[in-house]
Formats: structure tokens, C-alpha cells, sequence
């Protein structure tokens, strides 16, 4: 996606320190998106995200759950915003939970999880 500079692959939202795939707790893998604000926005790309998964579908554990980890109020809105207007427009209940990353640290996944697909 033109403005996305890089991808990080690791865990967030949990308690624990240091989480790994094999001990991952209470951890949900996530991706952390470094982008140029001046070529995409962060609405475009919480829409763009919305499309690549089925946040539809009720998830079964806290690990491959729906989830974005916001970093402002700003954030949240256009999440929130963007949530509510797909549940209407499209008659569904989005599973997505929307909680800010300051209440949690991002963990950055181990070197074989990077750019899984390429490899």
C-alpha cells in the first residue's frame, strides 16, 4: 500500500513481559504499521484493514483476535467511526476490540514471524 514505510509483526495487549509464539499468554498477534501520513491516512488504513480479515467472525481466543491498538482519542474516533458505519451500511456486527496501546506494550515477534509470506 503506497505510504506503508514498514511492517512489524509482534504482540500486544497483554500483562505478561517478554511474550514469545510458544508462551504468547494473554497476548494477541498484531502488526505495527509505520506509514508516511502524507501519502495515506490513518482512516485509510483502519478501512483498508477492515477489508484484509473477517472481523465479523466472533474470534476464539485472545491470541488471532480482532483488534486495533489506537495511540490517541483522534485514533479511537476514526476506528469507532469507521466500525459503526460498516455495521450499518452492511447490516453486520463487527468483533473488533478498539483499546489505546498505552495501556499495553508492543512486542516485537520473533525474526522468523517478519515478513512471514516473503520468506
Amino acid at each position: 500500500m503506497n505510504g506503508v514505510e514498514n511492517t512489524i509483526v509482534g504482540y500486544c495487549g497483554g500483562k505478561q513481559s517478554n511474550p514469545t509464539y510458544r508462551q504468547i499468554k494473554d497476548y494477541t498477534e498484531s502488526i505495527r504499521i509505520e506509514y508516511d501520513p502524507n501519502v495515506v491516512t490513518y482512516n485509510e488504513l483502519v478501512y483498508y484493514w477492515s477489508k484484509l480479515h473477517s472481523p465479523t467472525r466472533k474470534w476464539f481466543s485472545k491470541q488471532y483476535r480482532s483488534a486495533i491498538f489506537y495511540g490517541n482519542e483522534n485514533e479511537k474516533d476514526i476506528c469507532l467511526g469507521i466500525i459503526k458505519s460498516i455495521e450499518e451500511s452492511e447490516d453486520v456486527k463487527i468483533h473488533s476490540d478498539i483499546e489505546p496501546l498505552s495501556e499495553t506494550e508492543f512486542y516485537r515477534a520473533e525474526e522468523y514471524h517478519q515478513h512471514y509470506l516473503s520468506k
